[in-house]
C-alpha cells in the first residue's frame, strides 16, 4: 500500500483520502517530485512513530501503523512540497463484506417447444446469466458454440455472461419431432420439443398429370429433387426425397413401388435455409479498398424439401438500394453471367461491389436483396428478403 505524491509548475498532486490496509502493516511514501517532500502530522492513536517523515526526491520511504486499530480510526498528516501544502486524512477500514457464497444455478435458459419446416436449422442465442462459479453445460441432440468461436461443443464449461448460439435442426420429414435437453450447472435439465407438423398449404407443390401413365421416373426425379442418377426405389415415402403428408400415401414407404404410385403426388417448396444479413466492413485508412457482399446458394441459403432440389430449382434476383450513392458506385455479378431479372438453375450466386477502391474516404452501400425461387415443375414462385451493408471507413 502506498501514498504517492509529486509536484508540478506549483501545484502539490496528492491524494485527499487514503484507507489503510487491514492486513499490511507497512505503508509507502512515494515522492515522484524533484523536491523533498515532507510528511507531519503523524498521530499516536494511528502510528507507531510520530515523528517528521522527509523523503527525497524521486524516493520511497515507509512507517508502520498500530496493529489493533478500529474500524473508523482516523489520522490527518499534511505533505509539504517546495512551500505548497495539503492534507492528507488517513482512515482504518471496515472489512469488507465476505464474498457472495457460489451460485452454480443458472437462470432458467430461453428454449421453448416449437415448430420448423424439415431439415431447416435454427440458431437460438442466449447469455448465461446467474451463476457466480463455472459451470458445466450439455446438451442432447445438438450442438451449441461459445462466445462466437466456430468449435461446436455438446458439454463444456462456461462462466456467466458466456453468450451461447444453440443450434436446432428441424426432423428430416414432416410429422416428426426431435426431443432436446439442456442442462447448466446444478439446474434441472430443460426439455423443448421441435416438431413440423403439416406443410403450409401455401408451400405444396403437385406433380400434376392428367392419368397415372403419364408420369416418367426423369419427371419425378427432378420434381423431387432426386439424384442425378435415379432409381424408383429412390422416392420411398418418408425418405430422402418424397415427404411424408397426407398427398403421398399412395407412395410406399418400402417395397414394390411403381411409376403410377406417383399420381397425384406432391412435395413442399420453401428456404430450408434463410439467408443472414451480411456486413462487410473496409478500413480505407491503410490503402485501397474494395468491398462487396456475397450470397450464394448451398453455403447462405439452400431449398427444400428433397436433398437436391436446389439444384432444378430456378432463381433471380432483386436489389433494393437504401443508400443515397449513384447506381453506378455498386455492381452486380451474378454466378456465370446470368441475369438478375431472369429465372435460370445457373443463378446460384449474386455478389454486389463497390466499383472503385475508396482510399482514406468514407461510402457506405446498404439496402435489401430479394431472392426468388422457382419450382422447376410447378413453378411455383417464392421470395425472401435480406439485408446487406457495405461499410467503407475512413478518417
Amino acid at each position: 500500500m502506498s501514498i504517492l505524491v509529486s509536484f508540478d509548475s506549483g501545484i502539490l498532486f496528492a491524494p485527499s483520502n487514503y484507507e489503510l490496509s487491514r492486513t499490511n502493516a507497512t505503508v509507502s511514501f512515494i515522492n515522484q517530485s524533484s523536491s523533498t517532500a515532507t510528511f507531519t502530522g503523524f498521530g499516536s492513536n494511528i502510528w507507531t512513530s510520530t515523528s517528521n517523515l522527509s523523503v527525497p526526491a524521486n524516493s520511497t520511504r515507509t512507517r508502520t501503523r498500530k496493529s489493533g486499530l478500529s474500524v473508523g480510526d482516523a489520522d490527518n498528516i499534511s505533505v509539504t512540497i517546495s512551500g505548497i501544502s495539503q492534507i492528507i486524512s488517513v482512515v482504518y477500514p471496515a472489512e469488507p463484506p465476505p464474498p457472495p457464497p457460489p451460485d452454480t444455478t443458472p437462470e432458467p435458459f430461453p428454449v421453448e417447444d416449437m415448430q420448423l419446416t424439415p431439415r431447416s436449422v435454427l440458431n437460438k442465442r442466449f447469455t448465461v446469466m446467474g451463476v457466480n462459479q463455472p459451470i458445466n453445460l450439455t446438451v442432447t441432440n445438438t450442438t451449441f458454440t461459445v462466445n462466437g468461436n466456430a468449435t461446436e461443443y455438446t458439454s463444456t464449461t462456461v462462466g456467466g455472461g458466456v453468450r451461447i448460439v444453440l443450434k436446432i435442426t428441424a426432423p428430416d420429414d414432416y410429422r416428426q419431432s426431435i426431443t432436446y435437453t439442456i442442462k447448466g450447472g446444478d439446474a434441472p435439465i430443460q426439455t423443448f420439443v421441435v416438431s413440423t407438423g403439416d406443410p403450409d398449404i401455401q408451400s405444396i407443390v403437385r406433380l400434376n398429370k392428367n392419368a397415372p401413365t403419364d408420369i416418367g421416373l426423369r419427371e419425378i426425379s427432378t420434381f423431387f429433387g432426386g439424384p442425378a442418377q435415379p432409381s424408383l426405389t429412390d422416392f420411398y415415402r418418408g425418405q430422402s426425397y418424397v415427404p411424408n403428408i397426407a398427398e403421398n400415401d399412395n407412395i410406399p414407404v418400402n417395397g414394390s413401388i411403381s411409376l403410377t404410385d406417383f399420381y397425384q403426388a406432391a412435395t413442399a417448396f420453401y428456404f430450408i435455409k434463410a439467408p443472414a444479413a451480411q456486413v462487410s466492413v473496409g478500413d480505407t485508412t491503410t490503402g485501397a479498398k474494395t468491398g462487396f457482399v456475397l450470397f450464394t446458394l448451398g453455403s447462405d441459403f439452400d431449398m427444400g424439401f428433397g436433398a437436391n432440389v436446389r439444384d432444378n430449382s430456378l432463381f433471380k434476383f432483386a436489389i433494393n438500394r437504401q443508400d443515397d450513392l449513384p447506381t453506378n458506385a455498386l455492381t452486380v455479378a451474378l454466378s456465370a453471367g446470368q441475369s438478375i431479372n431472369t429465372f435460370s438453375q445457373l443463378n446460384e450466386s449474386i455478389r454486389l461491389t463497390t466499383a472503385r477502391s475508396y482510399n482514406n474516404e468514407e461510402a457506405i452501400f446498404f439496402g435489401t436483396v430479394t431472392i426468388f425461387a422457382k419450382h422447376p415443375t410447378d413453378g411455383r414462385e417464392i421470395s425472401i428478403d435480406v439485408s446487406w451493408a457495405i461499410n467503407m471507413y475512413g478518417p
